[in-house]
């Protein structure tokens, strides 16, 4: 599309004014969960190509990221007294060293406008650390993003070690998406985990 031409072109010349003004052409006809699942996603899929040509590097994606990133948080801010005191409780995080995190932070957004008590951890989360939410939460329904981490043969390992030590408790659940789980075999899942293809699949599920 035109926008993500030009969003592009904003993201490859450090061009914050083409980016703010792309963008509120597209919310005067749009609402933000539209922009994001429409342009953003696609925007951020085409940066995966961009690496692999060579067209960009670490300063272009750490450049676009940031924006968008800060378009979600003012959405979030929005809707931040949706959320139900008493309502189902979501904690997000990324696994260790996984520093991708705007899927997951759009996710966060959502689950707060349908009234859920939504917990973003963010970044790079060790698994032991999930235990603190234990002691505060009495169900919990997890999230998480394996973009480049754990690595895809990995995932299996970190599944069933998830599993062990966090959702054995309780029997509470793990919702997975991301890049990582392509090669996972889900047959072999335990029920308490369920692997989505895609962002939009996770958001419709939830």
């Amino acid at each position: 599309t035109l926008a993500l031409n030009d969003f592009k072109m904003a993201m490859l010349n450090f061009d914050q004014y083409l980016f703010e003004k792309t963008y509120n052409k597209l919310l005067a006809t749009n609402s933000f969960r539209d922009v994001f699942l429409t342009e953003f996603l696609a925007l951020l899929g085409e940066i995966g190509n961009l690496w692999t040509t060579n067209t960009i590097d670490p300063m272009h994606e750490r450049f676009i990221s940031t924006l968008i990133k800060q378009k979600i948080l003012v959405n979030i801010e929005r809707v931040q007294t949706n959320q139900e005191a008493d309502g189902k409780v979501f904690v997000l995080f990324t696994p260790l060293n996984e520093v991708h995190d705007i899927g997951l932070l759009y996710l966060h957004f959502e689950l707060i406008l349908k009234g859920y008590r939504s917990i973003f951890l963010g970044t790079s989360i060790p698994t032991k650390d999930l235990h603190d939410m234990q002691n505060i939460f009495k169900d919990i329904t997890y999230v998480s993003y394996f973009t480049v981490e754990p690595a895809p043969s990995d995932v299996n390992k970190y599944l069933r070690d998830f599993e062990k030590t966090v959702l054995k408790v309780r029997g509470e659940k793990l919702h997975v998406i991301g890049n990582s789980t392509s090669s996972v075999s889900r047959d072999e899942l335990s029920d308490k985990i369920k692997i989505h293809d895609s962002l939009t699949d996770l958001i419709d599920f939830l």
